[in-house]
């Protein structure tokens, strides 16, 4: 990662920016925000504005040249324990054996060229990037499901060790898993913002996340998360084919739960198509 991002090309990249160029190989966010007024780099403008500023010497040739990480979007394995419908095998290993059935039945069929490529990473996978992550105010855990993967809890552990708890975590998972382990190392950080995945209700949640789980585990999840006072609790619904009957039912559901449980924010769970 640090051997890419350092490159000439991206420093090349950052300069361009700085000068207040619009770089062709970012030309889709522009053509974006001209077709309907968003994009991904206005989207990351607002989401980092609150930790910078352009009157002190943020704005530098180390920028350029020698970045300090402000956020970090950590993937630590493709392994989850769910098998939803709009996903694949580089976001759960439980659809290796479907996805190569399907590549044979048809080729494009073909989610991914690897479909049995089994992604653990290690907490020395990403130690090249700590010397960049001195500046580092939020880390984002995805996956697979982030609260299976094995380096999940190591790196915790060492955010707690280094005295970085002033760092804010945010999730997304699957809502299926309730570790004493991790809930308690999330309790010494100073905000934690959960985002539980959810597509459906009654039997629609367990037809599209392929699992043995339903709503009364699941909500039991988030009544277990919602006892921490430092974390922020929210919802992402992806928009989908098998859903769209069923959002009405969903949005009255997850309203429901953002009245129950006070540390709940429903308003904006459907971003996502």
């Amino acid at each position: 990662i640090i051997e890419n991002f350092n490159s000439d090309k991206m420093q090349s990249l950052r300069e361009k920016f700085l000068n207040g160029e619009e770089p062709v190989e970012c030309g889709s966010c522009w053509k974006r925000e001209e077709l309907i007024g968003k994009s991904r780099r206005l989207w990351f403008d607002e989401k980092f504005e609150k930790y910078t500023d352009p009157n002190s010497n943020h704005y530098t040739k180390t920028i350029v040249e020698n970045p300090q990480f402000i956020q970090a979007d950590i993937n630590f394995s493709n392994v989850c324990n769910l098998k939803c419908r709009m996903c694949g095998s580089w976001g759960s290993n439980q659809w290796f054996d479907e996805e190569i059935m399907l590549a044979k039945a048809d080729p494009k069929f073909q989610k991914n060229p690897n479909p049995v490529e089994l992604q653990q990473y290690t907490l020395e996978d990403i130690q090249s990037m700590f010397p960049h992550m001195e500046s580092i105010k939020r880390i984002d855990f995805k996956g697979g499901e982030p609260m299976l993967a094995k380096a999940h809890t190591v790196f915790l552990q060492w955010l707690i060790d280094n005295g970085r708890t002033d760092v804010q975590l945010n999730y997304t998972t699957n809502g299926t898993v309730r570790n004493p382990n991790i809930i308690n190392m999330l309790s010494k950080f100073d905000k934690v913002v959960i985002i539980f995945s959810i597509e459906g209700t009654g039997d629609l949640y367990q037809y599209i996340r392929g699992g043995e789980y339903n709503l009364k585990h699941f909500e039991e999840t988030v009544f277990k998360y919602n006892d921490l006072e430092n974390v922020s609790l929210g919802f992402n619904v992806t928009l989908q084919n098998y859903n769209l009957l069923n959002l009405k039912k969903l949005h009255s559901y997850l309203f429901d739960l953002d009245n129950k449980f006070h540390n709940v924010d429903a308003r904006s769970a459907f971003n996502t198509i």
